[in-house]
């Protein structure tokens, strides 16, 4: 993964799909505790958001991002002159399906 998105551009892409974090726990195959400490982590400003790849918390965020980009899900770094940010990959958005709600049952 190149870059580490932020809790705020976590947020905005699940916010982009209209789904729930246990609907995110289950497509990433990760648990909803997990979703919910990534979404609501601060970060410094001064931080390096590049980490071990022995990290289990950069292991959640990679399986995360993996299962937004199925789902048709951009993420962009910050430019010179533009945010960081996510965005449909394709014009016509979503390309992937939601989570079953008997899957979603299976991560309570």
């Amino acid at each position: 993964m190149a870059i580490i998105p932020s809790a705020e551009i976590l947020r905005a892409a699940r916010a982009l799909l209209g789904w729930n974090q246990r609907q995110l726990a289950t497509a990433a195959d990760v648990s909803r505790p997990t979703v919910n400490r990534l979404e609501n982590r601060q970060e410094s400003h001064g931080e390096d958001r590049r980490e071990s790849k022995d990290n289990p918390k950069l292991e959640s965020i990679d399986a995360i991002v993996r299962a937004y980009q199925a789902q048709g899900i951009e993420f962009m770094e910050a430019t010179s002159s533009t945010g960081a940010g996510v965005r449909w990959r394709t014009p016509l958005g979503r390309i992937g399906e939601d989570p079953t709600p008997e899957e979603v049952e299976k991560k309570l």
